[in-house]
């Protein structure tokens, strides 16, 4: 396949060649590439020639399958070995994509049938975070386990103490932290301190959440507002 860009200085089409190895020639020139990432790269800004490519996109790219990947640069990698030994390594390549590619497709077909219930949200939870949606507060944030935590912020547009843990600094501080905040026997003063310090506004409770043993219901700073199923929402009163 190739893409025809605008004419280069010499006053010649330049030509993308994707479909098998990734060139760009100028006439009967081949130019410079650079390494895999760049050509990578590449690879996808020619696949969505003419729009507008976001960072999402770029970092959604990483995913890909290695396989599909290696492809364009295996040969490159294998062209200065002896024929013997290319073979080899281009065969023990192949394989590791293949098995690579095996296992994401194993992964897509596991949460498909349902095998990890975190890819999966309660009615009660759903309802709750579209009510929260329409009644936060610009400076709201909320406390709740890092399964809600993760969803609070795209689906109620809040602010989260503990989230997806590769958007969370200190992520695992922030869970040691919340453990030993929030479990029977800690003083009142100890939580409101906790809460205040962390800017923390209001509470997600679920049951994930109602597991730690911790009782909201109980203590009279936190104003329920909205209760639907297993879900209830507070109000921090510091």
């Amino acid at each position: 396949m190739r893409a025809t860009a605008k004419q280069a200085p010499s006053g010649t089409a330049m030509e993308f060649r994707i479909l098998g190895p990734l060139e760009l020639s100028d006439g009967d020139r081949l130019l410079p590439l650079g390494g895999s990432s760049q050509r990578a790269l590449l690879a996808l800004l020619l696949l969505h020639a003419n729009e507008i490519v976001s960072s999402d996109l770029l970092l959604d790219a990483l995913y890909v399958p290695v396989g599909i990947l290696a492809a364009v640069g295996i040969r490159s990698l294998t062209s200065r070995l002896r024929r013997a030994r290319t073979r080899r390594i281009e065969a023990i390549l192949v394989t590791t994509c293949c098995l690579s590619s095996l296992i994401v497709f194993a992964i897509a077909l596991r949460f498909a049938s349902g095998a990890f219930a975190e890819a999966y949200v309660a009615d009660d939870s759903w309802r709750a975070m579209q009510w929260l949606s329409s009644h936060r507060n610009p400076t709201d944030r909320a406390l709740s386990s890092p399964g809600a935590g993760q969803l609070l912020p795209a689906w109620a547009g809040v602010s989260v103490y503990v989230g997806h843990y590769s958007e969370t600094l200190d992520y695992f501080q922030k869970i040691r932290n919340v453990s030993e905040v929030l479990k029977p026997g800690v003083p009142e003063a100890t939580v409101r301190a906790f809460l205040h310090d962390n800017g923390i506004t209001m509470l997600y409770w679920g049951p994930d959440e109602t597991s730690t043993g911790f009782q909201p219901a109980t203590q009279s700073y936190l104003e329920p507002i909205h209760q639907d199923g297993a879900v209830t929402i507070y109000r921090v009163h510091w």
